[in-house]
């Protein structure tokens, strides 16, 4: 499932990233890249995502949360 459908509270792999090339750099850059876990915290209005990855809360934009594939743990 994408990240922006997935269920707030709940843990999840990540296992593809489907973003271009920057996108992909800034989420590695924050400790978001395939094979890592992550738990969503909260949805915000428009379709954007807050998610905890490790110690991090990191807000991630619509169009970037409809390109991460993830799965339920």
């Amino acid at each position: 499932m994408i990240l922006s459908k997935a269920e707030i509270g709940k843990d999840y792999l990540v296992l593809k990233i489907s973003a271009n090339q920057k996108d992909k750099i800034k989420l590695y850059k924050l400790g978001v890249f395939k094979m890592q876990t992550l738990r969503l915290v909260n949805k915000i209005a428009g379709g954007g995502v807050i998610i905890s990855v490790k110690f991090s809360d990191i807000v991630v934009g619509k169009n970037v949360a409809e390109k991460i594939t993830v799965e339920k743990l």
